[in-house]
Order: structure tokens, then sequence, then C-alpha cells
């Protein structure tokens, strides 16, 4: 049995040769001791996935004669490498996906206050000398950090190398993966859209057939997040989802809906996981609807772009009714609550589903979380753009049988509200 230091020191290797792209030394696998030591046995499945997936990627550039350069978050901190890092990243993009794309980080000056105050890791892929790719790590606070703002210039780059590489490195390095218990993402599910461009929208196919291979994930729910598609008014879908080193547990939930109730203990069923039994209204403590509301600054040009967070207990100090009023008076195209249920939020529930929302995502309890339900609401008068699966008429890329049952059910609705 190998040392903690033992394994760190395997895990940094690998890391390093792949840095280096330096694959003559690499393993065939990686084993348990390769793992970080916060990393369940679980999640080695996970950590071979990626490993094999970066080594061919690699490969097929390397056969094709080209050279492949790997960026990681040390070299975009270097002193020298900030602009550049926070000008690639943004480039990339905006070349990607339009000037109009909704997130903040197609601006340099931001990014390089992100990289600057250690907020964000920046990882980037170097074709033949050509910056063209970038994905990064966003420090989400609670050890949770969000993986995503991914993007590639041209279809086919290989773009997953960097990609899987932000989250092996989560598996393989000890500060890493003590910093962080999850990384949830939020994956494209439009398809290819004309928006008035020489060229049309990507969609998230690509990103899709990704994600569904991968182990250990664990899908929340859909929603419509973005108003990406800004000419026709139109919010994209986004598909939530995790890994984690967690822990689940299974513990009494207070959930209002029969058919909220019925979706939770699908989810448990899905995922192979206990039922949760129903909680003790006269014995746990009540949820008041109270918010805190997190969403740009609406001085700031996304604000109307995307969708407005709200959360319920420390912090929290803001009528619920009244922020729901308020933000869509602002013209917010979605809101999304998140509502703890492993307490009494009954009333809560109930108040949200007479505002119209509609329960679309679950997370699970687990030893650094309570359990929680994501209700939602597009604000009137915005259209919700269907998922490319639904277009293509395609199943359910990451559930099925019941469970996808539920995901139509929760899609079809976004097309009413």
């Amino acid at each position: 049995m190998k040392s903690s230091k033992d394994a760190a020191a395997m895990g940094n290797a690998v890391l390093s040769d792949l840095y280096d792209v330096n694959l003559d030394s690499l393993p065939e696998a990686l084993s348990r001791a390769h793992l970080a030591s916060s990393q369940p046995d679980r999640n080695l499945a996970l950590a071979n996935h990626l490993y094999g997936r970066i080594v061919s990627k690699i490969k097929m550039h390397h056969d094709a004669g080209k050279t492949v350069g790997i960026h990681g978050p040390e070299w975009s901190r270097q002193k020298a490498n900030v602009q550049k890092a926070a000008e690639a990243h943004a480039r990339i993009i905006i070349d990607t996906y339009g000037p109009n794309y909704a997130f903040p980080n197609k601006y340099p000056d931001q990014n390089a206050k992100q990289i600057e105050a250690g907020a964000v890791d920046l990882y980037f892929l170097v074709i033949d000398g050509e910056f063209v790719g970038t994905t990064c790590l966003c420090d989400q606070g609670g050890m949770r950090a969000e993986r995503g703002r991914s993007a590639a210039i041209r279809p086919r780059v290989g773009n997953t190398i960097i990609q899987d590489l932000s989250i092996l490195e989560w598996l393989l390095n000890d500060r890493v993966s003590d910093k962080y218990h999850t990384l949830f993402t939020t994956i494209r599910t439009a398809p290819d859209m004309d928006i008035g461009l020489e060229q049309p929208m990507r969609g998230g196919q690509a990103i899709t057939s990704q994600w569904r291979k991968v182990p250990e994930l664990f899908v929340k729910g859909t929603a419509p997040l973005y108003l990406l598609h800004c000419k026709h008014g139109s919010l994209e879908q986004f598909t939530i989802a995790q890994i984690t080193r967690a822990e689940f547990q299974t513990v009494p939930l207070f959930i209002a809906d029969e058919t909220d109730r019925l979706f939770v203990r699908r989810w448990h069923a899905f995922y192979g996981l206990d039922e949760p039994p129903a909680g003790n209204v006269a014995e746990a403590p009540i949820v008041e609807a109270r918010v805190q509301v997190h969403a740009p600054p609406d001085r700031f040009s996304i604000f109307k772009l995307v969708y407005a967070a709200m959360t319920f207990g420390d912090g929290a100090i803001d009528e619920l009714s009244e922020s729901i009023e308020t933000y869509f008076t602002k013209e917010v195209p979605f809101i999304q609550a998140v509502v703890p249920i492993g307490d009494n939020s009954i009333d809560v529930q109930r108040q949200l589903r007479d505002a119209g929302f509609q329960a679309f995502g679950y997370e699970p309890a687990n030893n650094f979380r309570p359990a929680h339900l994501f209700f939602g609401k597009v604000r009137p008068g915005n259209k919700v753009v269907p998922t490319n699966w639904t277009v293509e008429s395609e199943a359910h890329p990451y559930w099925t049988g019941e469970l996808a049952n539920h995901a139509a059910r929760i899609e079809k609705a976004w097309q009413s509200m």
C-alpha cells in the first residue's frame, strides 16, 4: 500500500507528463494509487475514462503531424501571461459563439481580474502554435467549482483534451481535490441555430455526446438559463450536472407536490440510491420564504440575458414574492429557486408553484450539502429553444425510462410558460 505522499507524487507525475505532452512515460492505465487521497474508489473509472480520452486525442493530432500544446492555470497566472490568457479566452469565446454570447468572460479585462484573484483556473489547447480551445474551473464557494465556459474556434480540434484534463487534475491532484468536493457544469443542449450571422451558432450536440459517456455523472435537470439567441429573444436550455467526491446520504425529505415526490423517487432509483423517506413536519425547522438573489448587477449588459438564482437560508433577507416580481419587472429572462428540502420548505414550494414555477431538478443530500429541489420560471414573453435531442427525435441522452418521461414533461412545460 502506497502512502498518501507516494500517491500524490504518482498522480502529479502523470499530470506533469500530460502538460508536457510526454506520452512515452505514461502508464497504460491509472490505478487507485494515482488518485488524490480524498477521492473515493468509485471515481477511478471516471479518471481512466478521461485519461484514455486525453491520450487518444493527443495521439490523433500527432498521427496527423500536428504539434500539441497544453497551458493550464499556473501558466495563466504567470505575470507575463495574464493578459495573453485573458485575451485568448475572450477571443475564442467570441469566435465560437459570436459577439452576443451572454457570459462576462468575453471581456478580457474581467478575465484578467479573475485570473489574478485566483477565482478562475484557465486551460488552453494550442495546435501548431495557435490557441484553438479553452475551458476553465470557476470557484463558486462552498468547496464547489463550475467546470465550463468551454469553446473551440473550429469543430473537432480535440478540445476535450483540456476539458477532460481540468477534471483529471481534480481527481489526481491533492491540492485541487481538497479545495473542491464537487465540480458542476451546465451543458449546452440547443441545436445549431441561425442567429443572423454568416455562420449559424453551433449547438450542443458535440458536448452532449461527450458528457453522456462520462462515468459518475449525476444529472440534476435541464432548464432555460441563458438568453443566447438575442436576436430572436430565445432562451437556451442547459443541463445541470455534477461529479463529486462527496458521499450521498439518505435523509427524510419534505416535498409538497406528489409529481415532484415521484420525480425524486425515480431519480434515486435511476442512480441506484435508497429511496428517501418523508419528513415529519411536526419536528423539522421551517424554511422561511425569504431569499438571497444572485444575478449580475443590473447596470451590466448581460443582466437581461442570464438567469437570477434565488437561495434560502443564510443571508436570505428579501421576501420571496416581492423578489420574483422585482426581477421579472427588470426583465430577467428566467428565475431559478434552489429550495432546501431536508427541512420543512413545504410552504415555500407551494408559493413557488402558485407563482407559476415548476420543479425541474434535484440534488440529493451528501456529507457537505443538504438536499435541494430546483424550481424555475420563464419570464412571460420569452421563447425556449428545444433541446437538440427533442429536435432530432432522439432519446434523452442522460436519463432513461420513467425518469426520461419526467424530463420530457418538464421540457414541454417550458414551452407553455
